[in-house]
């Protein structure tokens, strides 16, 4: 089932958190590499997501899970790896900023 939801309060607070960042970045959208990507979590999730976005105060609240990476919340190009976190799946307008790719074999430790 694919449901189309939209949140005009985390629309505008999405808005306004671009136009501080490209005052502060100095750049227009473009520089913020704004992209859709995919988020897996359990269904149990979905609706306070939705409601009141994602919390870096609830992350690995049921798993303990703190991420391959470190502490943060983790969006996929591919919907098939991001299903590999729960079956509810997201798709989502995320500001990159910056970015830095790095290899599996780079995995955090700590």
């Amino acid at each position: 089932e694919v449901e189309y939801i939209i949140n005009p309060k985390l629309i505008k607070k999405f808005e306004s958190r671009k136009k501080v960042l490209m005052k502060k970045n100095k750049c227009d959208e473009k520089g913020l590499n704004i992209i859709l990507a995919w988020h897996g979590t359990p269904n149990t999730n979905l609706n306070s997501i939705v409601e009141h976005n994602f919390s870096l105060k609830k992350l690995a609240a049921n798993s303990g899970d703190t991420g391959w990476y470190g502490k943060g919340i983790y969006f996929s190009e591919y919907a098939k790896i991001s299903l590999g976190y729960g079956k509810g799946l997201l798709l989502c307008k995320v500001m990159l900023g910056k970015s830095h790719k790095m290899l599996t074999s780079q995995k955090q430790t700590g």
